[in-house]
Protein backbone atom coordinates (compact mmCIF):
# COMPACT_ATOMS: atom_id res chain seq x y z
CA UNK A 1 0.00 0.00 0.00
CA UNK A 2 1.45 3.59 -1.06
CA UNK A 3 0.22 6.73 1.37
CA UNK A 4 0.74 10.02 0.42
CA UNK A 5 2.45 12.00 2.99
CA UNK A 6 1.47 14.96 2.39
CA UNK A 7 0.05 16.77 6.13
CA UNK A 8 -2.49 18.61 4.81
CA UNK A 9 -4.39 15.86 2.30
CA UNK A 10 -3.94 12.34 3.14
CA UNK A 11 -4.96 9.56 0.58
CA UNK A 12 -4.20 6.06 0.68
CA UNK A 13 -3.50 3.82 -2.84
CA UNK A 14 -3.54 0.36 -3.33
CA UNK A 15 -2.32 -1.44 -6.61
CA UNK A 16 -4.60 -3.77 -8.15
CA UNK A 17 -3.54 -6.79 -10.31
CA UNK A 18 -3.06 -4.23 -13.94
CA UNK A 19 -0.85 -2.01 -11.65
CA UNK A 20 -3.30 0.78 -11.20
CA UNK A 21 -3.82 3.11 -8.05
CA UNK A 22 -7.03 2.71 -6.96
CA UNK A 23 -7.64 5.68 -4.24
CA UNK A 24 -8.95 4.24 -0.72
CA UNK A 25 -9.17 7.49 1.06
CA UNK A 26 -13.17 7.03 1.55
CA UNK A 27 -12.99 3.50 2.44
CA UNK A 28 -10.33 4.09 5.07
CA UNK A 29 -11.92 6.96 6.36
CA UNK A 30 -15.31 5.75 7.03
CA UNK A 31 -13.35 2.53 8.46
CA UNK A 32 -11.90 5.36 11.09
CA UNK A 33 -14.97 7.09 11.41
CA UNK A 34 -16.53 3.90 12.69
CA UNK A 35 -13.88 2.81 15.05
CA UNK A 36 -13.80 6.26 16.57
CA UNK A 37 -17.63 6.13 17.05
CA UNK A 38 -17.11 2.61 18.24
CA UNK A 39 -14.90 3.80 20.55
CA UNK A 40 -16.60 7.29 21.48
CA UNK A 41 -19.68 5.56 22.56
CA UNK A 42 -17.79 3.03 24.32
CA UNK A 43 -16.25 6.01 26.44
CA UNK A 44 -19.49 7.20 26.64
CA UNK A 45 -21.47 4.24 28.07
CA UNK A 46 -18.17 3.75 30.52
CA UNK A 47 -18.70 7.26 31.92
CA UNK A 48 -22.12 6.89 32.45
CA UNK A 49 -21.70 3.83 34.20
CA UNK A 50 -18.97 5.80 36.73
CA UNK A 51 -21.54 8.35 36.88
CA UNK A 52 -24.29 6.12 38.03
CA UNK A 53 -21.71 4.86 40.85
CA UNK A 54 -20.37 8.18 41.65
CA UNK A 55 -24.42 9.03 41.96
CA UNK A 56 -24.76 5.73 44.02
CA UNK A 57 -21.66 6.43 46.18
CA UNK A 58 -23.00 9.90 47.09
CA UNK A 59 -26.83 8.82 47.89
CA UNK A 60 -25.30 6.41 50.37
CA UNK A 61 -23.01 8.72 51.99
CA UNK A 62 -25.59 11.43 52.39
CA UNK A 63 -27.92 8.56 53.52
CA UNK A 64 -25.50 7.67 56.41
CA UNK A 65 -25.02 10.96 57.49
CA UNK A 66 -28.35 12.27 57.69
CA UNK A 67 -29.75 9.11 59.75
CA UNK A 68 -30.62 10.92 62.62
CA UNK A 69 -29.55 7.45 64.68
CA UNK A 70 -26.49 8.20 65.39
CA UNK A 71 -25.80 10.06 68.15
CA UNK A 72 -22.35 11.11 69.31
CA UNK A 73 -21.98 11.82 73.17
CA UNK A 74 -18.91 13.83 74.31
CA UNK A 75 -18.08 12.99 78.32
Amino acid sequence: MYTNNNPIVKTAYSVVDDGQLVDNTNQIKDKLSLDVQQHLSSYQLLWMNQLTLSEFVLNSLFTITDSSSTNILFE
